[in-house]
């Protein structure tokens, strides 16, 4: 049962044995695309057979719930060919993003994420790192050598991806530094797919600010900025939460159905009083 699969991992992650820990499975060769050849023995599941690299694209996010924004950015290709997985990450220790009292627990957003995953055809894994560098370094650990990350994600992530206040000291030297043994082929070499999104960034910065300081790795094909529909571009999660507290039943367009249902069933996002699992994860560790 999958309950009985999230509480021990979490712990696992909590009790800092694990780094990573993958919940779910869409086939039982994952990591490997679909179309990877395999064997099977008698006493063991099917075994990918093939050494060429192949790209997993990896959806990081919070999953408070899970959009329809995120069901196409999960859906975007990684590789100009099939020869590509797909895996939906949720971090333990995210670098912005402190859970609030009122948010769906750790479990719940597994639960949901388990949901979306089985609709995109993605695996679900939960890591204990809190920037994309420190993501891409304990991914290629748990995963074949042969796999190349692409991590797809929103302008607004992209914003704070090329923020040095998250890198080391803080300093641009820093965050040069990290992201060069992200991006470069000799280091983690990690790729980023980047959506627009239709959504004020914070501060003063303007999504040109942000395109400009990833430049240079776009040029050099390390970064790839895409579109999705436009009308998806504004969905957000925190506005989900916003509507279904202010019981504005528009929230059930912006999310895939069984998201939906499974808000309704949760009831989720209703009671402000709750202390959420994820909260008390994330106090624990900062103590």
């Amino acid at each position: 049962m999958l309950t009985d699969t999230i509480s021990p991992a979490l712990s696992r992650l909590q009790a800092g044995t694990t780094k990573v820990e993958f919940i779910y499975k869409p086939y039982t060769t994952w990591p490997y695309p679909r179309d990877t050849p395999h064997f099977t023995t008698s006493s063991e599941s099917p075994t990918a057979t093939s050494s060429s690299p192949f790209r997993i694209a990896v959806l990081d996010s919070s999953f408070n719930p899970p959009t329809l924004a995120h069901r196409a950015l999960a859906l975007l290709p990684a590789a100009a060919s099939s020869s590509e997985a797909r895996l939906l990450l949720l971090s333990v220790r995210n670098a912005d993003k402190i859970p609030r009292t009122g948010d769906a627990s750790s479990e719940q957003r597994i639960q949901m994420m388990v949901r979306l995953a089985r609709e995109v055809d993605a695996a679900v894994g939960l890591i204990d790192a809190p920037a994309f560098v420190h993501k891409a370094q304990r991914l290629r650990t748990a995963l074949p050598a042969q796999a190349q990350l692409a991590f797809v994600q929103g302008i607004d992530t992209l914003e704070r991806f090329f923020a040095s206040r998250y890198y080391g000291d803080g300093s641009p030297e820093a965050m040069h530094a990290a992201l060069r043994r992200f991006f470069t082929p000799d280091g983690d070499d990690a790729r980023v797919i980047c959506a627009r999104r239709s959504i004020k960034l914070s501060g003063s910065q303007e999504e040109s600010m942000a395109l400009v300081a990833a430049q240079g790795w776009v040029q050099a094909g390390r970064i790839t900025i895409v579109d999705i529909d436009k009308e998806l571009q504004t969905f957000s999660s925190s506005e989900v939460r916003a509507k279904v507290r202010a019981k504005d039943d528009s929230w059930r367009l912006m999310v895939p159905k069984d998201i939906e249902e499974y808000i309704e069933e949760q009831s989720l996002y209703l009671d402000l009083t709750s202390v959420t699992s994820c909260c008390e994860l994330v106090e624990s560790q900062s103590r």
